[in-house]
């Protein structure tokens, strides 16, 4: 009778060792979820543009992936990657920022944002932009943006 109750209660604080090291876990292991944007960009002029996914963190966002490209009217972009979100995280922010010279000097570049709600899910559409009549904004972000660009230009000058 005791050697009953003795492998009943061993049991019993296995199984409760083993929901508490599965909740643990799933709290630890965060969100991922596959990000994948692709659309249209127009302009009534020659223009450049890049196209650049991120996820919005608390301290440094988490660039994802860029595309750029010029166009005489019309651009197609596809940007795909996937998009981490850490510890206690059950969710993303995803957002997407065009940074582009249509209406400006070839030079001189402007930047709109796309900004997804949080999310964890997976983000597979289409965001077409008319960039001379668009309802996208300027945001905090294309700072960032801008910063990364000129990272990446820099490294295909080195090549």
């Amino acid at each position: 009778m005791k050697l009953a109750l003795l492998i009943s209660m061993v049991a019993a604080d296995m199984k409760l060792g083993l929901l508490i090291t599965v909740l643990i876990s799933g709290c630890l292991s965060g969100v991922t979820i596959d990000f994948k944007v692709h659309g249209n960009l127009t302009c009534p002029e020659r223009f450049k543009y890049t196209v650049s996914l991120w996820e919005e963190d608390k301290s440094d966002d988490d660039f994802i992936t860029s595309y750029t490209g010029d166009s005489n009217g019309v651009a197609n972009f596809k940007v795909e990657g996937e998009a981490h979100d850490g510890w206690f995280e059950s969710h993303v922010e995803p957002y997407m920022i065009v940074e582009h010279t249509c209406g400006t000097t070839v030079s001189k570049y402007t930047c709109v944002c796309h900004k997804w709600a949080p999310t964890g899910s997976t983000i597979d559409e289409a965001v077409n932009i008319d960039l001379m009549n668009t309802t996208h904004a300027y945001c905090e972000e294309c700072e960032d943006a801008k910063i990364q660009r000129e990272k990446d230009s820099k490294k295909f000058e080195e090549i």
